[in-house]
């Protein structure tokens, strides 16, 4: 499965000294974020292409999304008293970093903000901590066993050739109530979607026929580039049934918790992206994937959790997918209330005359 999650704009605001920087081995400059984008007062010299990451992890250590700090254009300033003291906070984390630990980057926004805009003075009493503390340690499963109980679980393997769903989504961007949407999907293999995306009367049709991608908004066509239609087509990702894709284990298995219940962690590899994989320890089924982004400070994170898992034709299927997005989108819910496999579809229904 090819995962085009990414972490989307926040915060413009930026640590330190200019200066191009050079890709590992390649000795290809990448631009600044300095030299890329304009009114960058503070983070001069991360890399252009680490930028956005990097705001999603301020903005997820926050736990606040874009509109915190921008009101309109990411590069206006419009007197937005977030902004300036966002960049007053992180010129005191830069600090602190070159007069402690000799620049390296040991302290960041998450260390005292943990998701929250105001830091918190005393500790908290957290159930969970001694919980996970009392259980005894015990062996624990090999990545590779971990990986093939999972496919056994859901009955990977079985052909699913095509899928007529229906997604109801609510998404939580913390500034008011749920945004409700829709979303129809017909989905012949891997290379045709078919979406239509419905918000309150406004309806928008997407098109994925092999490499050619269109969108059709008020009534008029239009081609879409590979980088846009990455991202519209995430929903389709999350219904192929086998949800790792092809995966490569790079560390040992460890503990965790997900919905309050122990889990197995398997961190791995992939073509696209570095994640950790978490199993139930009772049913082998996927329960949660969380994505790693490079960025200046730290990893950025975005988890995909996985439940109310079902039989569907031999398939043992999750219904509702948690997408939380530390930054950007926030948290959203996808709820599948219509799914058929293996349905007969028409070419014509991947054409733009077929909509």
């Amino acid at each position: 499965m090819n995962l085009h999650w990414t972490a989307m704009a926040l915060l413009v605001v930026s640590v330190g000294a200019t200066g191009a920087q050079e890709t590992g081995g390649t000795g290809k400059a990448v631009k600044t974020a300095d030299e890329e984008f304009k009114n960058v007062q503070v983070l001069k010299r991360v890399p252009a292409d680490q930028w956005f990451d990097t705001m999603a992890f301020i903005a997820g250590s926050l736990g606040v999304t874009c509109d915190h700090c921008h009101s309109s254009s990411f590069e206006v300033d419009e007197g937005n008293p977030n902004k300036l003291k966002a960049r007053q906070m992180m010129r005191m984390v830069d600090q602190i970093n070159a007069s402690n630990f000799d620049g390296k980057i040991v302290v960041t926004c998450n260390t005292c903000h943990r998701g929250a805009l105001q830091p918190q003075a005393a500790p908290v009493p957290d159930a969970e901590h001694w919980k996970k503390a009392a259980e005894k340690a015990s062996p624990l499963p090999a990545p590779a066993d971990l990986i093939a109980r999972y496919r056994h679980a859901i009955g990977a393997g079985k052909n699913v050739l095509s899928q007529s769903v229906v997604i109801e989504m609510e998404t939580y961007g913390g500034t008011g109530p749920a945004r409700q949407t829709s979303i129809e999907l017909l989905l012949d293999g891997d290379t045709r979607v078919r979406e239509i995306d419905r918000e309150g009367a406004a309806v928008k049709t997407l098109i994925k026929n092999g490499h050619q991608v269109w969108a059709n908004e008020a009534g008029a066509w239009r081609d879409m580039s590979e980088g846009e239609a990455s991202t519209i087509f995430e929903a389709a990702d999350l219904l192929h049934p086998d949800q790792l894709g092809e995966v490569t284990p790079s560390g040992a298995v460890f503990e965790d918790r997900v919905f309050g219940q122990r889990a197995f962690v398997v961190p791995v590899n992939s073509k696209d992206s570095r994640k950790w994989l978490f199993f139930d320890p009772a049913t082998g089924l996927l329960l949660r994937q969380r994505l790693f982004f490079s960025n200046f400070y730290a990893d950025a994170t975005l988890d995909i959790e996985y439940a109310d898992y079902r039989k569907l034709g031999g398939l043992l299927l999750p219904n509702t997918f948690y997408v939380v997005n530390a930054a950007g989108s926030g948290l959203t819910i996808r709820r599948t209330t219509s799914r058929k496999i293996n349905i007969k579809l028409k070419a014509s229904e991947f054409a733009k005359a077929g909509v």
